[in-house]
């Protein structure tokens, strides 16, 4: 059986589509919670750790289904749902994972026998998830153990599947190298921003055989597995033969950030270190800037970097905070990156060209719908105090944020007593836009009008 897995918890989204993951979680947590074998708990904590899909069910098997023992569950479950192969795959991997905590109380009659044959009759000897649960019932037979091996596997999860089966030993290293090598490499369809649960998995079993080997036959396996351990930086080997393999700078970096977080290893990165702290600033460097295409996959993965390192442990070339490193360089051209780096900043001030809305630039007024008013407000009278406008630039400009507001921005010169306030209604009068007796008499226009509205209330 496989060893424990730091992020095992996660994989069970990369299996929805072959087996009912939650019934699979439901069904090993009821067995648990009724066993009534000595030293469960470290039982259950041995076999969670190995699984693929440990965490306890969103709902427990008692209120999804009504089911209070595990017999129930096999014989009447066509009761509450349709059973196909998904639910007969998620029963069956739970049943022989879980044999070890199981009483004889638990299943009556014919219970078990019907569902295995059951399952037997609607899977096919081929498919891998029964040849799988099958070896581990039957005493992982030797010729279960070649077919597991000899699986002519498709992707990296049916891969995956297997290597968690199958004993963390020399020989199936020796088997599934290659296999890796080319799932992950030339062969690769998966993503490294929605599968990098699966290279951590890896990551964590393997690294061990990979820290000392030297052979060139599974090079882009070898240094994807050295990613949480040294810098895979611009004009290294490392990077190099993971562009010739296909990946992007983008993905080398989100990899070598994620694993770091995932990868459980003695050895890794220091995360404090002056190394981590370069790779952070590269990482959001790459995601941030431009068009911020990749922010969808990887936005979280800049937050949480902002936020870790909102102070360096260790001050990098002169900086000792993350976004003051940024600032250096990084230009805000994009309404997620302008949102991520907003969120949080104590020091925005520090900051303000990445805060900077300009509204005559259509992409920018999206953001009144994103951010809070208040913070909106104050970033337009910041731009307007800063940035020089012709007079058509901004007539333009007040005119978009009447559309967006529905408020006249005039109307926050007799709101707000501020020093900003007063020098963009300098810029405006020598623009010609402001005229101060004319505005007087709409201010004291408006004035009056609300004090009869308060005299008929």
């Amino acid at each position: 059986m496989p060893l424990s897995q730091k992020g095992g918890c996660m994989l069970g989204k990369f299996y929805g589509a072959v087996l009912d993951v939650e019934l699979y979680r439901q069904m090993t947590d009821l067995i648990y919670r009724l066993s009534e074998v000595k030293e469960k708990e470290q039982l259950y904590s041995g076999i969670m750790n190995g699984a693929l899909f440990t965490r306890k069910p969103e709902m427990e098997m008692e209120d999804a289904f009504g089911f209070r023992y595990p017999g129930e569950v096999l014989e009447r479950l066509d009761e509450k749902e349709t059973v196909t192969e998904k639910q007969l795959r998620a029963l069956g991997l739970a049943l022989v994972l879980t044999k070890p905590l199981q009483n004889d109380g638990m299943f009556v009659g014919k219970q078990m026998p019907s569902f295995w044959k059951r399952t037997k009759r609607t899977l096919k000897p081929t498919d891998l998830y029964w040849i799988g649960i099958r070896y581990l019932m039957e005493g992982q037979q030797m010729e279960l153990y070649h077919r597991l091996l000899d699986f002519p596997v498709q992707s990296i999860e049916e891969m995956v599947f297997i290597i968690f089966l199958l004993p963390d030993d020399q020989p199936v290293w020796e088997n599934v190298k290659g296999k890796l090598n080319r799932l992950l490499g030339k062969e690769r369809i998966c993503s490294a921003y929605t599968h990098a649960e699966i290279y951590a998995w890896l990551t964590t079993r393997y690294h061990i055989q990979i820290s000392g080997y030297r052979k060139m036959d599974i090079e882009t396996l070898k240094y994807l597995m050295r990613l949480p351990f040294s810098y895979a930086k611009e004009g290294s080997t490392a990077r190099k033969k993971l562009l010739e393999a296909g990946y992007s700078v983008q993905e080398i970096m989100y990899l070598s950030m994620s694993l770091l977080y995932q990868v459980s290893a003695c050895d890794l990165l220091k995360k404090t270190g002056l190394t981590v702290e370069r790779m952070a600033v590269e990482t959001c460097m790459l995601f941030l800037g431009g068009k911020g295409e990749f922010l969808d996959q990887a936005g979280e993965l800049c937050v949480r970097l902002l936020k870790d390192y909102k102070r360096f442990e260790v001050c990098l070339d002169g900086a000792s905070r993350i976004r003051d490193y940024l600032y250096r360089s990084l230009k805000v051209e994009n309404v997620k990156t302008y949102q991520i780096l907003l969120l949080d900043d104590e020091w925005d001030a520090m900051h303000s060209k990445w805060f900077l809305i300009d509204l005559t630039d259509s992409k920018w007024q999206e953001l009144y719908s994103l951010i809070d008013r208040e913070i909106f407000d104050r970033w337009v009278i910041v731009t307007l105090k800063v940035k020089t406008y012709t007079k058509d630039q901004m007539e333009q400009y007040l005119q978009v944020y009447q559309a967006l507001t529905k408020e006249d921005f005039y109307q926050n010169f007799w709101k707000v007593e501020d020093s900003d306030l007063k020098l963009i209604f300098r810029k405006l009068a020598a623009l010609g836009l402001v005229h101060p007796p004319a505005l007087l008499r709409s201010y004291l226009e408006e004035y009056q009008s609300n004090a009869d509205e308060a005299v008929k209330v």
